[in-house]
């Protein structure tokens, strides 16, 4: 998996997804893994995968809405 941060620089849980949308070669409106797969695949809880797809919409990398699976917005 590529590396996004700077030397020195915690890997936060939104680094992680965010290269799992460029390694996957996500495009935009492809939807992400679910919860429970990124869950598994990076060893964090519910919260922490929800909170970095939150800060990811802020930064325009995944869209969410309300009974919707995230996407990219890669």
């Amino acid at each position: 998996m590529a590396e996004t941060t700077e030397p020195g620089r915690k890997v936060t849980t939104s680094d992680r997804i965010k290269d799992l949308i460029l390694s996957d070669g996500l495009r935009p409106g492809d939807l992400l893994p679910t919860e429970g797969e990124l869950c598994s695949r990076l060893g964090v809880s519910r919260s922490n995968v929800r909170e970095a797809i939150r800060k990811l919409s802020t930064l325009d990398m995944s869209t969410s809405a309300t009974d919707t699976a995230p996407t990219s917005a890669r």
